[in-house]
């Protein structure tokens, strides 16, 4: 009766189907890759690239909520545009700086990634060259085994801070980082 109820509860998803961990097994680590965003391009920055972006986003909203509550406070008949041409360029002055602060953050990361494939190319002649010294071919990346051949003098990392992998996709190797994702070649 035990085990027919046993049976019953497996198949129903009410008994785990796997067994306990055991005691001396440590549960496997699962690393997320870093953002490659706004805010993780200005975290990595110096401590005055920090500031700076601070600096410019608080005088940008500033002055767009400035800006609002004057629209707020107008009076229609009473418009004088000279005056309202200086409240308006303020604000203009203010995103500026603010789309020229985020176009320098957009480029640091676009320029990160271009470094990054680059280093994903070095590692393809790499693994080329270790498949060719060893007649063996390398299925999962592993810098070791290139460092002990020789084949490269350190171990090279993602400027993100990704970690390399080899994927398979239609019968070809392909090196993929956890941040800036697959290099395509054609």
């Amino acid at each position: 009766m035990a085990l027919v109820l046993a049976g019953l509860l497996f198949l129903t998803g009410c008994w785990p189907a796997e067994s306990p961990p055991e005691p001396g097994s440590e549960p496997p680590v699962v690393r997320r890759p870093a953002a490659a965003s706004a805010s993780a391009a200005i975290a990595t920055g110096s401590v005055f690239e920090q500031f700076q972006f601070k600096e410019v986003h608080t005088d940008f909203q500033r002055s767009y909520l400035q800006l609002i509550q004057n629209i707020n406070g107008f009076n229609s008949p009473q418009i004088d545009i000279r005056d309202q041409k200086l409240l308006f360029s303020e604000y203009g002055r203010a995103q500026r700086k603010y789309k020229d602060v985020l176009k320098k953050i957009a480029v640091y990361a676009a320029d990160q990634k271009l470094r990054c494939f680059s280093i994903m190319k070095s590692l393809i002649l790499a693994i080329l060259y270790y498949d060719k010294k060893t007649n063996k071919k390398m299925f999962k990346y592993d810098p070791e085994k290139l460092l002990s051949e020789k084949i490269l003098l350190s171990i090279p990392i993602c400027p993100d801070g990704g970690e390399y992998s080899i994927i398979y996709k239609d019968g070809r190797r392909l090196f993929r980082c956890s941040v800036h994702g697959v290099l395509r070649q054609n």
